[in-house]
């Protein structure tokens, strides 16, 4: 029974991205402060959500008249910038047809990076053994120098500098101290500022800023209750393979290599001379 092939790769798209910040800030840095109740974690949202579905979807997140329960971190995507000058590992301006130049069929495949190559087993030895029966008086094992490989391609990602705001809130001044505390240790190190985030076995590379800009309302003496707020920018070195629904080609292409050329021909059509000899050494005649 010969084996099933599978090649799963998970596209890297915009949302992936956003979805990676987002799990690295609820899971990683996993935030918690004093609060009323004890020491509790603070939720993370994403200021996209509409607010009729914040509500339904975690009722915890606000109270009776509708108003946010502090400590909490809100996460808004700010801009996204193509910039040549932060242009990842793989900046070849690589065509995509460049590996099918005369093929019109294949060339909207669209792979032209190699991620992965290992020998077709079955189709080598294949050759193989078609090269030890062409030489049966050799009692040395040949070298087999047609060796089929299998190559699996993806296109060439197209990186992006996606900047996200963070922004924390806390009624108290101490829970605001212990937040700000574990982003300060994202990583653990003041000779490097960015951080590895992941989703869907795509890895990007965050960058923090080290200014931690804070704001109150305890200046102003007045009836309404005191907050803190502190805001966070992150700069997400992130990329894309193709367009997602809008792209009409593969994300992985695989492509075997080349070994040998053969036409076949049909010798009764032709007229060639028939290869096989009577007793006389002469050829028959059919």
């Amino acid at each position: 029974m010969s084996k099933i092939k599978e090649y799963e790769i998970m596209p890297s798209t915009i949302e992936t991205i956003d979805r990676a910040m987002f799990t690295w800030l609820d899971e990683n840095v996993n935030a918690h402060a004093t609060t009323n109740k004890g020491w509790n974690k603070v939720p993370v949202i994403w200021l996209s959500a509409e607010r009729a579905f914040q509500i339904k979807n975690d009722k915890e997140l606000r109270d009776s008249t509708g108003v946010l329960k502090l400590p909490i971190i809100s996460v808004e995507k700010q801009s996204i910038v193509k910039d040549p000058v932060d242009k990842g590992g793989h900046y070849a301006a690589l065509p995509e047809n460049i590996n099918y130049p005369t093929d019109k069929l294949t060339s909207v495949r669209g792979g032209v990076r190699e991620v992965n190559r290992r020998i077709e087993q079955k189709k080598t030895s294949d050759f193989a053994n078609e090269n030890i029966n062409a030489n049966k008086n050799v009692t040395e094992r040949t070298k087999n120098n047609k060796v089929v490989y299998e190559s699996v391609l993806i296109p060439i990602p197209v990186y992006l500098n996606v900047v996200y705001s963070l922004v924390i809130k806390t009624d108290y001044l101490q829970q605001m101290n212990e937040i700000i505390s574990v982003f300060v240790n994202k990583p653990n190190s003041s000779a490097i500022n960015s951080v590895v985030i992941e989703a869907d076995g795509h890895t990007y590379e965050a960058f923090l800023d080290g200014n931690y800009r804070q704001k109150s309302n305890v200046g102003n003496i007045g009836e309404s209750e005191k907050s803190y707020e502190s805001s966070i920018t992150i700069k997400v070195l992130g990329y894309i393979l193709g367009s997602g629904s809008n792209d009409d080609k593969p994300k992985v292409v695989v492509k075997q290599n080349t070994v040998d050329i053969k036409i076949s021909r049909e010798r009764s059509a032709l007229g060639d001379i028939n290869p096989y000899l009577n007793k006389d050494k002469d050829y028959r005649e059919f």
